[in-house]
C-alpha cells in the first residue's frame, strides 16, 4: 500500500485491533482515508509519528515501510513476536553489490538465490538444547530474525536495530488483594476476547479443555452475535496415550462443550500423521516440535468453514502453568542448603566424642 503522496510504501502481515480509535485520532491531524482497512491506518500512523507510532499499536504485526525520499527501510515486529519477520543482509564487496532481503518466511529469502541454505552449527546446538534458537538466530547461517518488540532501520547499507518495548514491573501495585487481581485479569481477558472477535470473516476457537482455551470460549459465548461458537478439538486415542504423560484433552473438551453448547468438532490423531512431517518441516522451516502436528490437523479441519481462530496458546507462559515451573519453585526451597560437592561450600563440622 502506498501513501497518498507516494513517498511511503507498506507491506504488512497481521492485524491492528485498535485501528478504529487510531483512525479517528489521525483524522484530527487532517488525514483522510480511502479504505476501512487497518493497513491504511498503520501506514498513516507511521507517516504521522514515524517509529513512535509503535507503542500506540495494539495488535500482532510484522511490517516493512520504504521511504522513497529518505531511501530508508523500516522493519518492525509486534510486542511478543506473534508474526514472524526474517532478513538477510549481504554487505557490498569489491566483487558483488550489497543486498538486503526480508520476508515472513525463510523460504522466500532463499528463493531469491542471493542467500545459500547453509546450516548454522551454533543455532543447531541452541535448538537441540532449548528446542528453539534464541533471537536473532535461525538454523540458517545467513538468515536472522527481527526480535520481538524491535525495529530495524536500514539506511545506506547500514543497519540500526533497537528495542521499542519491554515488559516492565516498575508500576506494580503491592497494595491490592488477590480478589482485586482476579477481577482485573478477568476484565482484561474479556475485553481482549471481545476486541479480537471483530472480524469480517467467520471465526471460532480451538478448545483443548484446559483453563486457557475454555476461558476464551466462555468469554466468546458472552459476546457472540446469536450463532453458536464453532470449536475444534484434537485428541489422541487411549491406545496411543498409554505410553505418554499427556492427559486426554478430549474428555475435558467434551465437558466444557456440555456446559457451553458450542458448535463442537472433534479430530482424533491417527498413526499416519508421521507422513505429515515433510510438509510440516517445509512450512515451519525447522524440525516440528510439541504441538505442531495436532495444530496442523485441527487447523486444516477448521479451515473448511472458518478463516480466523482464537487460541489459548500462551496461557501457560503467562500464568506459569508448565510442570517445570512448579519444579523450579519446589527446587528453590533447597537453595539455602549447601551442596556438599561444591568446593565453595563451608566445611561441615564433625562431632567429637570420647
Amino acid at each position: 500500500m502506498f501513501s497518498p503522496d507516494g513517498r511511503h510504501v507498506l507491506t504488512f502481515n497481521g492485524e491492528i485491533y485498535n485501528y478504529r480509535e487510531l483512525r479517528e485520532e489521525l483524522r484530527a491531524f487532517g488525514h483522510q482515508f480511502r479504505t476501512e482497512s487497518d493497513a491504511e491506518v498503520l501506514l498513516t500512523a507511521f507517516v504521522q509519528w514515524g517509529v513512535d507510532c509503535l507503542p500506540r499499536l495494539n495488535g500482532m504485526f510484522a511490517f516493512g515501510i520504504w521511504d522513497n525520499k529518505d531511501r530508508t527501510l523500516t522493519l518492525a515486529r509486534d510486542h511478543v513476536g506473534i508474526k514472524p519477520l526474517y532478513y538477510a543482509h549481504l554487505p557490498a564487496t569489491n566483487r558483488t553489490p550489497g543486498a538486503f532481503v526480508f520476508a515472513s518466511e525463510i523460504k522466500a529469502i532463499l528463493a531469491t538465490g542471493l542467500v545459500k541454505a547453509e546450516l548454522d552449527p551454533e543455532a543447531l546446538n541452541q535448538f537441540l538444547t532449548f528446542l528453539w534458537s534464541p533471537d536473532p538466530n535461525t538454523l540458517f547461517s545467513c538468515v536472522k530474525t527481527v526480535p520481538p518488540a524491535h525495529v530495524l532501520v536500514l539506511r545506506a547499507d547500514e543497519i540500526k536495530l533497537s528495542q521499542w518495548w519491554d515488559v516492565s514491573f516498575d508500576e506494580i501495585d503491592e497494595g491490592r488483594n488477590e480478589e482485586w487481581w482476579r477481577e482485573r485479569v478477568l476484565e482484561t481477558l474479556d475485553r481482549v476476547v471481545k476486541m479480537e472477535m471483530v472480524s469480517d470473516v467467520p471465526l471460532g476457537s480451538f478448545l483443548s479443555g484446559g483453563i486457557d482455551s475454555s476461558g476464551i470460549v466462555a468469554m466468546m459465548e458472552r459476546h457472540r452475535d446469536g450463532r453458536a461458537i464453532s470449536t475444534y478439538t484434537v485428541g489422541i486415542e487411549s491406545e496411543d496415550l498409554r505410553f505418554d504423560i499427556i492427559p486426554d484433552d478430549v474428555k475435558w473438551a467434551r465437558k466444557v462443550n456440555e456446559q457451553l453448547r458450542t458448535d463442537y468438532h472433534e479430530i482424533m490423531l491417527q498413526p499416519s500423521v508421521a507422513d505429515l512431517l515433510p510438509k510440516l518441516v517445509y512450512h515451519m522451516e525447522e524440525p516440528p516440535i510439541d504441538m505442531a502436528i495436532p495444530s496442523y490437523l485441527v487447523s486444516q479441519a477448521a479451515r473448511e468453514t472458518l478463516t480466523v481462530m482464537l487460541s489459548g496458546m500462551g496461557g501457560d507462559e503467562v500464568f506459569a502453568g508448565y510442570p517445570r515451573q512448579m519444579a523450579m519453585k519446589i527446587a528453590s526451597a533447597f537453595d539455602p542448603v549447601p551442596n556438599p560437592d561444591d568446593p565453595a561450600a563451608p566445611p561441615t563440622s564433625t562431632p567429637v566424642t570420647g
